[in-house]
């Protein structure tokens, strides 16, 4: 019996935010459309943790799974599932129907939220912690194209 492992090219990418307080590190594998994210957020403004190129004429399925914690107390803890389709038709992109959020959320986490967003041709996955917290994000996010 022989065995054999397959390895894919993955690159690291730094991303500034708009915001100045959070920066996105990105493992985008090119293969199978999968990025893993991290990121941390110090309030409540909506940041970016995933952004998806869309190509022309083609539909989108975005499945996002996210976590948060809170860095300085317990109990501050958020998981995350988020879908959500779109369309790209002659390089305008709208969303198909509403997001789809599953929300698994501790008391302390409730101000945490997710959500998508459209800029220019691309998707966003946005994270919006609580203002006066650090919070750490992981983002593992699918791209489906048609």
């Amino acid at each position: 019996m022989s065995s054999f492992s397959v390895f894919k090219k993955i690159s690291l990418v730094d991303t500034p935010t708009a915001s100045n307080d959070a920066t996105t590190k990105a493992y985008v594998d090119a293969v199978d459309g999968r990025q893993v994210t991290t990121i941390t957020t110090a309030n409540n403004t909506p940041t970016t943790v995933a952004t998806v190129a869309t190509t022309t004429d083609t539909t989108i399925l975005i499945v996002s799974q996210l976590t948060a914690i809170r860095t300085d107390v317990a109990d501050s803890n958020a998981a995350f599932q988020i879908r959500a389709g779109f369309k790209n038709t002659s390089g305008t992109v709208t969303q198909l129907g509403a997001d789809d959020l599953a929300s698994f959320v501790e008391p302390l986490a409730l101000p945490y939220t997710v959500d998508t967003s459209i800029s220019g041709t691309n998707i966003i996955i946005r994270v919006t912690g609580e203002t006066g917290h650090t919070v750490d994000w992981k983002a593992t996010t699918y791209s489906y194209v048609s």
